[in-house]
């Protein structure tokens, strides 16, 4: 289980520490927000991970993480592993209200380090073509696009490579 830290951003103390059973309404209520604002309609059924977090991420032994502001859910990012070497980065979200204020960033820099302290290889992320800010801010931590579809851009860290830029 990742250990909890708080981080400073812009004179805010913002916990990022492991999803609870508690958090469930608050994360997927969150999630859900954040898809809205991309597209007209949410389909319930291409999202039946977020329903029960802690069956479908951690009973399974992958990381849900959350980040917390004044005792409020303001983010999740998930790690799902893929085999013993590589693992996805997936259900990053930031509610609206709070998004350019460095908590996409720290979360995702909290998820590279677990995977550095893991023997983790490699760490992967899809996102849709038209968000450019996430686009924009993995390739700031060294992902690369390996290959698009219609719908996403797919993109890697190796982390051996990160590791040694550090």
């Amino acid at each position: 289980m990742p250990t909890p830290k708080d981080v400073n951003i812009y004179h805010q103390k913002v916990l990022i520490r492991s999803f609870r059973d508690a958090d469930q309404r608050a994360a997927k209520d969150l999630i859900i927000l954040g898809l809205a604002e991309h597209f007209d309609c949410i389909d319930p059924a291409l999202n039946p991970d977020i329903d029960n977090i802690t069956t479908h991420y951690l009973q399974k032994g992958d990381v849900f993480i959350v980040a917390e502001l004044d005792d409020r859910l303001v983010a999740t990012l998930g790690l799902v592993y893929i085999n013993n070497y590589q693992a996805k980065i997936v259900r990053m979200s930031v509610l609206k209200g709070y998004r350019r204020q460095g908590i996409a960033r720290s979360l995702l820099e909290y998820c590279i380090n677990l995977a550095l302290d893991l023997p983790l290889q490699q760490l992967m992320v899809s996102t849709e073509h038209s968000w450019t800010a996430a686009i924009n801010l993995y390739r700031e931590y060294g992902f690369a696009t390996f290959d698009r579809d219609p719908i996403d851009v797919h993109m890697r860290l190796n982390l051996h490579e990160f590791n040694s830029t550090r």
